[in-house]
């Protein structure tokens, strides 16, 4: 292939061989304009409590929030950029949002790392394309269950870090109170010969014990910075299967995904990640697995209330699918991805007139949601009032709705 195609290049003229070149270089530089590479490195001091894994986790956590909060910027200022559409939603987001959600659409690659007892060095790398990263920030603002999650992802590892510096800081006072302890036994062996036995006995006796529950504290402190750091590898796990299972690689995602599980096992996200995993993969029996073990971690929870329902609906099961939803919205009125699946439902059961009033509480919930509008776009021809289905299908487009923007595309090269 490759000597079929120098070959032809060999045969074309002097001048249409400099036309292609030029075209080739004009296309590597448009490339490498939209394309950035942020390498940034970290150093973290590991404290009592550290080990290799421990310091591992948190380096990488700190060196990927350099990376992300540089990218949060650097894509906030490329919002005038017309290479790729984008909506009305996306151009709203803050630095810190787009710092956020890049974390789920962006692959963190690690070039360099160095343990050397009590400091982990750390340097790493996130490629991003504008266009890209651009087009999946779309997708994910209307994606209302995965912007919430990785806002709650977020959440956790920030909870993490805040405690993981707390026990840094009571570790460091335990560590105080130990010296003064050993101040203390030095000086009562110096004083051992102008004092009674019986006084450095009673001393003796007291600096052992206040040594003794310093060491279960310390030990309890220690417990605990585990349990804080398993909380940051599991997320950093859990990110990297989510956004596996988003790019379609599901056996890639579950692996990763069981990774995050062995840091945190009780975790109800896991199992419906994994359970999704398999919805896609159209394995309904291992979907509805591991959506119910997590529903028996947190019981009536929506988010995956829905997600079960939806896998009964891929199996033909639309009125299972309906009572699993009209439940996890009675449990949460306000829980928006239940409202718009609700409303699908509805559709699917030509309820065109339920459909409508469930989208329209949903657009006075969320105004700049697009999907609604999307889909109440349909309804509104399903009940013959074209006039309203265009307004709605127009302002879906414009708040980003790809489906949306290729229908208008559509019927304006028609009218053309």
């Amino acid at each position: 292939m490759i000597f079929n195609i120098y070959v032809k290049i060999i045969l074309l003229s002097s001048h249409s061989l400099n036309l292609f070149l030029n075209f080739t270089i004009f296309i590597f530089l448009v490339t490498i304009l939209c394309a950035k590479t942020f390498i940034r490195e970290y150093n973290y001091r590991a404290g009592e409590a550290d080990s290799k894994l421990t310091a591992r986790a948190i380096a990488l956590e700190q060196v990927k929030r350099i990376l992300l909060e540089e990218i949060g910027v650097y894509i906030s200022t490329s919002f005038e950029n017309e290479t790729v559409e984008i909506g009305d939603e996306v151009k709203e987001l803050t630095t810190r949002d787009i710092e956020v959600i890049s974390a789920g659409i962006t692959e963190t690659t690690i070039l360099e790392e160095d343990w050397s007892g009590d400091n982990y060095y750390i340097k790493a790398e996130i490629d991003v394309d504008e266009d890209d990263v651009l087009d999946r920030l779309n997708d994910v603002v209307q994606d209302l269950d995965r912007t919430e999650e990785l806002e709650e992802s977020r959440k956790r590892a920030d909870e993490a870090l805040d405690q993981i510096d707390e026990l840094n800081k009571k570790l460091a006072a335990l560590q105080k109170e130990n010296e003064d302890l050993k101040e203390q036994q030095t000086i009562l062996v110096a004083q051992s010969d102008s004092i009674s036995e019986e006084t450095i006995l009673k001393k003796e006796h007291e600096i052992a014990k206040n040594q003794s529950k310093i060491d279960q504290q310390k030990r309890e402190i220690q417990e605990q910075y585990l349990v804080e750091n398993n909380k940051l590898a599991a997320e950093h796990w859990f990110q990297k299967g989510v956004t596996a299972k988003d790019n379609g690689k599901y056996i890639d995602a579950i692996a990763l995904l069981e990774k995050a599980m062995e840091y945190t096992p009780d975790d109800p996200r896991i199992y419906s990640g994994i359970g999704l995993c398999y919805s896609m993969m159209k394995d309904y029996p291992s979907a509805i697995e591991f959506y119910e073990k997590s529903l028996d971690i947190k019981p009536k929870d929506p988010r995956t209330m829905v997600g079960l329902a939806m896998v009964y609906d891929q199996q033909g099961d639309i009125e299972r699918a309906k009572e699993l939803i009209i439940e996890a919205v009675e449990k949460n009125p306000k829980y928006l991805n239940g409202l718009l699946n609700l409303a699908i439902m509805q559709i699917k059961l030509k309820n065109y007139i339920d459909a409508r009033d469930t989208l329209l509480r949903l657009i006075q919930m969320k105004p700049r949601f697009s999907p609604a509008y999307f889909h109440l776009s349909g309804v509104y021809k399903n009940l013959g009032n074209n006039e309203l289905a265009l307004k709605n299908l127009k302002r879906a487009a414009e708040l980003g709705h790809k489906k949306a923007r290729l229908l208008i595309k559509g019927m304006n090269k028609e009218k053309k």
